[in-house]
């Protein structure tokens, strides 16, 4: 089938030309912003470089409208599509009545907006370029995977050669990123952020990736490519071990898990799979529950420490956060509008950090949007069931779970990084998907 036959050929390459360095170089957006800024000032503006990339490709996507019919059509069918629009038309409202009624100023309803929506624009953007042309499904691979490496070599460096403070020299500084975290202020335990805004982030970012190199190893053969896979497995799984992020640890093992789980094809290879994972579960609760005592594990996985001093610990913070966060939803059905909540409440009267995305939502859009969003996530999660023959839709399908529990414990959805690629790869999948269906298993060579 020729994708492109509907449509100029050239619309299509920008297209891809645009998705393709976003991908490139959203895992380097904290350090890109920082650094430029110390060369041009301007830090909010060159935050918002990914918009202009968005931009280019919504006016792409409108001529598409405009000139194609079976993208028409496609959008009209699209059940996932009328929910974010619907959902996006809520916060809009919603948002729209905040600002009219001073709950919000004009910076953080702009960054709200901008930040809840943009990740659903881009998946849906991309969904229609994939059905179009297969270009970003062929090279997906190296797009993610090789700034992946980048990501991780700084990591280690920062951890293991290279002063804690080195990122100060490229403008990191308490007003913009800090150059690095500590537990429970504590600078004997360090935590690195690479080139992302934070440890969390970080985590966050390589439990995606632990997700894709999952599902690569599946279906790669012995040799130098299983060889290279393994290595880069490796690296990625030391510096998530750095980041300190316990959310990421459990979004990466979750992530990878259920990729393996839907590999298998049999009730029996299944039944072994379940007894493995209990085995592993039970050795990691024991092992730490055997060492709860030694310091630098209560640091390294509880977050607490015997001999701090500190008056509350990041436990303590978080769980507070949690809760205060629950009784705003609880007490506001309507919501406060799009940066009333989550990082964008920063450029607002009073901030509010719910340290969980979807009360976040809650938070912001109300009951309604709350409901529509969870349906998003529902509606994309069975859709990607449905076709995980693909590699990389397994992946897809594996990352959005764990990265749904991390949600639960931070504002991940509202990192660049993290939103753009796995909503972007979500739309290759899905894009893909629609245009072949086999009738077995295809193997992604890795």
């Amino acid at each position: 089938m020729n994708r492109t036959s509907t449509t100029s050929s050239a619309s299509v390459r920008i297209a891809n030309l645009l998705a393709a360095t976003l991908f490139a170089l959203v895992p380097f957006h904290a350090f890109l912003t920082v650094w430029g800024s110390t060369l041009f000032g301007h830090y909010v503006v060159l935050r918002l470089w990914n918009g202009v990339f968005l931009a280019m490709l919504t006016a792409i996507g409108m001529w598409w409208l405009v000139r194609d019919s079976a993208t028409r059509r496609w959008l009209v069918s699209n059940k996932i599509a009328h929910i974010i629009l619907l959902y996006t038309a809520v916060t809009f409202v919603v948002t729209g009545v905040a600002y009219w009624r001073g709950g919000i100023t004009a910076m953080a309803l702009a960054y709200g907006v901008f930040v809840n929506l943009r990740y659903l624009a881009f998946f849906l953007l991309v969904w229609a370029l994939a059905r179009k042309s297969n270009w970003l499904k062929r090279h997906w691979i190296p797009l993610v995977l090789g700034p992946a490496v980048v990501v991780c070599v700084v990591a280690l460096m920062q951890y293991f050669v290279l002063p804690a403070d080195v990122m100060k020299h490229f403008g990191y500084a308490d007003y913009t990123i800090p150059p690095y975290e500590t537990i429970n202020n504590n600078p004997e335990f360090i935590r690195v952020a690479s080139t992302l805004r934070g440890a969390n982030p970080l985590g966050a970012y390589l439990a995606l990736i632990v997700g894709s190199l999952a599902a690569l190893l599946l279906a790669a053969k012995a040799g130098v490519r299983r060889g290279v896979l393994v290595g880069m497995s490796l690296v990625v799984a030391l510096a998530l071990l750095v980041s300190f992020s316990r959310s990421g640890w459990l979004g990466a093992f979750v992530a990878a898990a259920l990729v393996w789980f839907g590999w298998l094809k049999t009730t029996k290879t299944r039944r072994i799979f379940w007894f493995v994972l209990l085995g592993v579960i039970i050795f990691t609760v024991v092992t730490f529950t055997a060492f709860q005592n030694n310091r630098a594990v209560q640091n390294a996985v509880f977050h607490t420490d015997d001999q701090s001093s500190i008056e509350t610990s990041s436990n303590e913070a978080r769980w507070s956060h949690l809760t205060t966060a629950l009784e705003d939803v609880r007490g506001h059905p309507l919501g406060g509008g799009a940066g009333s909540a989550g990082p964008a409440s920063v450029y607002n009267v009073h901030s509010k950090i719910a340290e969980n995305y979807f009360l976040q939502i809650g938070q912001e859009t109300g009951w309604v949007g709350l409901g529509l969003y969870l349906t998003i996530v529902v509606a994309v999660a069975q859709r990607l069931w449905r076709s995980r023959t693909d590699l990389l839709v397994l992946a897809c399908f594996g990352g959005l779970v764990g990265l749904s529990l991390i949600a639960m414990l931070s504002h991940s959805w509202t990192d660049e990084t993290v939103a753009y690629l796995w909503w972007g790869l979500a739309g290759i999948a899905l894009g893909d998907a629609e245009i072949v269906k086999p009738a077995k298993v295809r193997k992604h060579r890795a």
